[in-house]
């Protein structure tokens, strides 16, 4: 059965949800790991209170829980790793590059919000964007997979970014189009135009990972999937190291790799 803790046995999924389980949380963990962290650099002190600044900082309290420990949207889908004993890579969360069960197309979109998020004054408007997109989706296709297997295994509001954290006001996703009306008004046509831009662009990434996603779980569906995965991780780590042994003129590493 699947190591996480529950009700009682009905809470645990059987072996081929527990497949499916495991693959869409590690699929999705490198995203919802970074949630909102993206926002992170669009403030500086010297515009702190600029009116724009001051919604993304709201924005981005929310994401990280303010005030709270371990409070971020980020540490609730650690936790959920945890529970189902799969954070060994995941904490700091650069590790998770290192987990050859994550394929490699789960990186992209993280990757490229945080490249993007260290050059605020020349990719706010598709940052925004982007941001809105996420919050607009709210949780991600897989995880709704996940929330209906193990519905008490983690505190899922937390891990949907369109959710409140507080007890009240504006939902996350009103707060961003908040912020988007803010820069629209400050910098006008270039601005909407780089909001939309981010908003696209995040959109069709969503899709073309979640499709592959998607392909994946149907693919670990298959009694052989698991000992194909073995065998291709086992594969990329004798690459590391036959380079000595020659098999029909060639190194044995190339033959692996």
């Amino acid at each position: 059965g699947l190591a996480v803790g529950g009700e009682g046995d009905g809470d645990r999924p059987d072996g081929h949800h527990q497949v499916l389980v495991r693959r869409a949380v590690l699929g999705c963990a490198p995203l919802a790991l970074m949630s909102g962290a993206w926002l992170q650099w669009l403030s500086a002190p010297g515009n702190a209170d600029d009116p724009l600044v001051l919604r993304l900082l709201t924005l981005y309290a929310s994401d990280v829980g303010a005030g709270h420990p371990a409070a971020s949207r980020g540490s609730a889908y650690l936790e959920l790793l945890r529970r189902l004993r799969l954070a060994e890579n995941a904490a700091p969360a650069a590790r998770l590059t290192g987990d050859q069960r994550i394929p490699d197309g789960a990186f992209r979109l993280p990757a490229l919000l945080l490249a993007m998020s260290r050059r605020p004054d020349d990719f706010r408007g598709e940052i925004l964007g982007a941001d809105l997109c996420l919050r607009a989706v709210g949780l991600l296709p897989a995880l709704e997979l996940v929330r209906e297997v193990l519905p008490t295994e983690t505190d899922w509001a937390a891990l949907d970014p369109a959710a409140r954290r507080e007890a009240e006001g504006p939902l996350p996703v009103e707060r961003c189009r908040g912020a988007v009306d803010a820069l629209a008004e400050e910098e006008g046509a270039r601005g909407a135009d780089a909001v939309r831009s981010g908003f696209r662009w995040m959109l069709a990434g969503l899709r073309d990972w979640s499709d592959a996603l998607h392909a994946e779980l149907v693919a670990a569906g298959d009694p052989a999937f698991d000992m194909a995965e073995l065998m291709r991780v086992r594969s990329r780590e004798g690459a590391v190291y036959h380079h000595q042994f020659l098999l029909e003129g060639k190194p044995l590493a190339r033959w692996l790799a």
